[in-house]
């Protein structure tokens, strides 16, 4: 009793944590239905945990928009009963938001904003946008040779995967929404280039190019920088994040 349950175990976010807390007892959609409200009570009441932590979600924003119910469902409507449990044994909830939810235009950030309000009044709501090896931009310019082409006119902050594993420990005790990102405003094609600089490859290879191009039904902000809670730079994070790769 009193130890920490993950959800959404599976995940990238997750795969960190288990690293950190290898002892912490892991859920995924297979072991534990989160949108099953009577599920997830009667789970929470059994291990009464300290500590919950949901990575469980769906971060498709496309699928998202073509699967409204089963957003809401996951990404909504799971929180409130996650919220409700962990009230019920005096856990703490940490839940994992996104940027998309400061100007909720697609289904993907209007659940995502509702889950901050289930999960704020008592847990801890990490509102964020994160990054790894298996990020598109990150991917294409690390582990091929093909050019890239990224947006100049799409501002965000994004923060290494590493790096909020050990923030969530951190902060564990804080409640509230915080928002858990790099502090510099970048564009998709600035942020490409930092990758280039601390990596040393040849930024010839970056194509800045528009927004206007992006295809899908999802309709998708073009400012998603978040004022931070934190003090971390995107050099010093992608240097974490190349000497973690090169262990």
């Amino acid at each position: 009793m009193g130890g920490i349950i993950l959800l959404g175990s599976n995940g990238r976010l997750a795969s960190f944590i288990r690293k950190i807390h290898p002892e912490a007892k892991c859920y995924d959609k297979d072991t534990l239905d989160i949108t099953n409200r009577e599920d997830v009570i009667a789970l929470i009441e059994k291990e009464k945990p300290s500590l919950i932590i949901n990575c469980a979600a769906i971060t498709d924003v496309e699928y998202c928009e073509t699967h409204k119910d089963e957003c809401w469902k996951v990404n909504a409507e799971a929180v409130k009963f996650l919220a409700e449990a962990a009230d019920k044994v005096k856990a703490k909830l940490i839940h994992f938001s996104s940027n998309y939810a400061i100007n909720p235009i697609n289904e993907y950030g209007k659940a995502k904003e509702a889950s901050e309000n289930y999960a704020s009044k008592n847990g801890l709501v990490m509102r964020t946008d994160l990054y790894d090896t298996k990020t598109y931009i990150v991917k294409k310019l690390l582990f091929t040779e093909e050019s890239l082409n990224a947006y100049d006119d799409k501002f965000f902050n994004p923060i290494y995967m590493g790096t909020m594993a050990d923030l969530i420990f951190e902060l564990k005790d804080r409640t509230g929404v915080m928002n858990i990102v790099t502090k510099e405003r970048l564009s998709m094609y600035e942020f490409a280039l930092k990758i280039c600089e601390v990596f040393g490859i040849d930024k010839s290879r970056v194509n800045p190019v528009k927004s206007a191009e992006e295809a899908g039904k999802a309709k998708r902000p073009k400012e998603i920088y978040l004022k931070p809670d934190v003090d971390i730079s995107i050099t010093d994070d992608l240097k974490r994040f190349k000497n973690e790769l090169e262990k």
